[in-house]
């Protein structure tokens, strides 16, 4: 560190960055920023994470958070706690010159094929909705390790013909232009920066409120629905008012990107830039 003149180290992983710490003897000069990327009450399969965070807030010179809250509640639960703040990721996403495809009968959802992500639930709340409206479907792009269990999931629900596992996909942008409602259905999400790339394509959102992503980025009854977890009657039940409701959706869609600015490279660029220079 000192051979190369470094005045500020961020860890960009809080575990990973722990091994650092010890630099803070030989090179005391040196701030060190750790910056989350999960829920803070998600700790993945990593016993020690909340030990690791311990760490992190005590000797650390500050913590990013993704959300208020999360940041709320690292305050609250560490008597001891450097500067910690709230930066949220860069939507790199601008508000699509494309217009919102009212005519679409396709829900989508993006992410790994993996638990948290609750690509299970969505399953289950596309069996009650295609109950009730068979000429619509659902695309689900991505990957993982429970993509089979997934899809003989949803062959027992008799739903294979109208849920299309799509893979991974360099270009989300056809996918975006072409749904009309985009589902997040994660038991734990961090931030959800696919719903700020959903609004940047005038979807109506929907997730379940979990801490804390989804509720800084979606307004609920203004451009989309948040659903208690795991609720997947409601969350069916919501999706089902927007397919009937053309207005409701239209509205949705129109507010859709009304907050996209405060995600925008400038606004978090100066975040970081203030918080480097108060170090």
């Amino acid at each position: 560190m000192r051979r190369n003149k470094i005045d500020v180290l961020i860890n960009v992983d809080v575990a990973l960055g722990v091994f650092s710490l010890p630099q803070k003897i030989l090179c005391p000069k040196v701030r060190q920023i750790f910056w989350e990327h999960f829920s803070v009450h998600y700790n993945g399969n990593n016993p020690r994470m909340s030990k690791l965070r311990r760490l992190a807030l005590k000797h650390g010179d500050a913590y990013v958070a993704l959300t208020p809250q999360d940041a709320q509640v690292l305050r609250a639960e560490n008597e001891t706690c450097c500067k910690t703040v709230n930066i949220p990721n860069i939507c790199t996403y601008a508000p699509s010159d494309a217009p919102y495809n009212s005519s679409s009968k396709t829900v989508l959802s993006v992410g790994a094929l993996i638990n948290p992500k609750g690509f299970d639930l969505a399953l289950e709340m596309a069996k009650k909705v295609f109950e009730r409206h068979p000429d619509w479907k659902w695309e689900i792009y991505g990957d993982g390790s429970e993509r089979a269990k997934l899809e003989e999931q949803a062959k027992t629900l008799g739903i294979q013909d109208r849920v299309r596992f799509m893979g991974r996909s360099q270009d989300l942008m056809p996918a975006y232009q072409n749904a009309a409602i985009y589902v997040l259905p994660s038991r734990s999400e961090g931030f959800g920066l696919v719903l700020l790339e959903a609004q940047a394509n005038h979807l109506p959102t929907v997730a379940f409120d979990v801490p804390y992503g989804p509720r800084n980025i979606i307004e609920d009854g203004v451009n989309g629905f948040l659903v208690e977890p795991y609720d997947t009657d409601r969350m069916a039940e919501k999706l089902c008012r927007l397919i009937e409701d053309d207005a409701l959706r239209l509205r949705f869609s129109q507010n859709a990107d009304k907050d996209l600015p405060r995600y925008s490279a400038g606004q978090v660029v100066r975040s970081w830039k203030k918080l480097i220079g108060e170090l």
